[in-house]
Formats: C-alpha cells, structure tokens, sequence
C-alpha cells in the first residue's frame, strides 16, 4: 500500500498497528502504511507511537523513516554549509538528510562548514529544497500587541541589533550591547516592547508594566527559598543581576522595591534576604 495523503517533508505521529517480516505497518488519521524493516533498528511493540518523516527520495517515490531531520518543511533552522556547487548550495540537514537551495535563493556568500538560517520547503515536485531568502516567509504583523509574550528565533546581527523572527511569522529587532553570545537558529523567550508606525516591531527579553514587575517578583523570591540570600542589591552590576536572576536591572529594582515594602525582604550591605 502507498500512502497519498501523508504530508510530504513532515514529521507525524503514528501507532504501531502490526510487526511482520517485512516491516510495521502503520497508522495516521488519514492512512495505513508500510515503514520497510530496512528502517527498523529497534523493536516495536503494537500501539506504540512514533514520529517519522515522510519524503520523496532521489527517484521521486514517498519513503517513510525513524530517522528525523533537524527541521520540516515550513520551519527556519540553523543549517551548517556542507558543499558549494555551481547551481547552490547542499545543506546538512541532518540524519543523513541533505537540503538543495539554489544559487538564485542565497542573497550572500556562502562558506562551508558556516551555519546560517535556511527555510526549508518543497519544489514543484514533493522534493525537499530550501531558501535565505528569509524575508520572502514574513507577513506583515497584524494582531500582535505591545507586553505580548512571543516565541523569538535569532536571525542575523545588524548595526542596530539582532534580527529575530517571531513566532516563525514577523519579523523584530532586538536591541542588546552583546550581540555575540547570541547564534542564528537559537531560540527565546521575549515580549513586543513597540510598534512602530512603519509596521517594524522593537523587542524586548523582559516584559514591562504590571506583569514585568510580577514576574520579577517571583524569580527573586524562589531565589531566596532556595539560598535564603542573594549578594545583590541597587549597586550590583546589570551582568551580575542577569547571571543570578535573568532580570534587567531596571527590572530588578522595581520588582525589589515592591518587595521591600511589602516587608518581604531585608535589603542588606551584602545583598537581600526573606524577612523573618
């Protein structure tokens, strides 16, 4: 039996339906299918759920695989240059998996071994292809609202700051002095501190107003359930309050302040503890 309906280049979940000699058929919401023995490298047990890829491979026919890539179709991931061709580039993604782009949908210099953020897609055949063309994927924001909690993924530096995508949809800036430590592809949590008349959209790692001040609060206090002590106070520095609480220091203080006068804690020349 082919399968028709499974979604190409996409991980699903599946059950066990049966084991024999020749494999383990398998069952999604829309079909029953065959994953080949050759594919099998541990035992399976009826019922079980599992993730597979489904693909088309270099002859254009639909294989079903336990081996998983780093991203499906639809996803932006950080993807290492593996070989520069004359028509593009392949990528390495990952599992023995390769992903084609095309000279046309890189707008830089490509570098083996150097890892940029790649969409990745499907050609007019099913098969599996890629773009940097990143911008091309973005919509324009529409329902975002400024304090929103929202996924971030870092995109590239700039002069002004990083570049993310947010929630795989938008693109913002991320205004920061240390714009190293962060690595296209890596993944955080952030919140929209603007938006601009122009449609662009500032970001932020900490939330303001009510909700930064709360959440603020809660992270100093399990802190000090934990240690019962924390060698900060208004004098400490912005990379010491960031390594202990993952606050900013704006953040801290206001959050401190509420705190104090709530009599919750005893602010020291060392540092703050609970009160007793």
């Amino acid at each position: 039996m082919k399968p028709k309906k499974l979604p190409l280049g996409k991980i699903i979940t599946v059950t066990v339906e049966r084991v024999e000699d020749k494999g383990a058929w398998l069952k999604s919401p829309d079909e029953r299918f065959l994953l080949p023995k050759r594919e099998i490298h541990q035992a399976l047990v009826v019922g079980e759920a599992l993730s597979v890829f489904i693909y088309r491979d270099e002859e254009g026919d639909i294989q079903t695989t336990l081996k998983l890539p780093l991203a499906e179709v639809g996803d932006f991931a950080s993807l290492r240059v593996k070989k520069i061709l004359p028509e593009g580039v392949m990528f390495d993604l990952g599992r023995g998996f390769e992903l084609p782009v095309a000279i046309d949908e890189i707008p830089f210099r490509a570098r083996e071994n150097e890892r940029t953020l790649v969409r990745v897609e499907l050609d007019d055949d099913g098969m599996l292809c890629g773009s940097c063309r990143i911008t091309d994927f973005l919509e324009t924001p529409q329902e975002l609202k400024v304090g929103q909690q929202v996924e971030l993924m870092v995109w590239r530096t700039t002069d002004l700051g990083v570049k993310m995508i947010i929630d795989g949809r938008f693109e913002g800036l991320l205004y920061v002095d240390d714009r190293l430590k962060y690595q296209a592809g890596q993944r955080l949590v952030g919140f929209v501190a603007r938006l601009r008349e122009d449609g662009k959209i500032d970001l932020s790692l900490n939330p303001g107003g009510r909700v930064g001040i709360d959440i603020g609060r809660d992270k100093i206090l399990q802190a000090l359930e934990v240690s019962g002590f924390l060698p900060l106070n208004d004098d400490s520095a912005p990379e010491d309050i960031q390594r202990l609480l993952g606050l900013s220091k704006k953040q801290f203080k206001r959050a401190l302040g509420g705190l104090y006068k709530e009599k919750k804690v005893e602010l020291l020349q060392t540092g703050i503890r609970l009160t007793k």
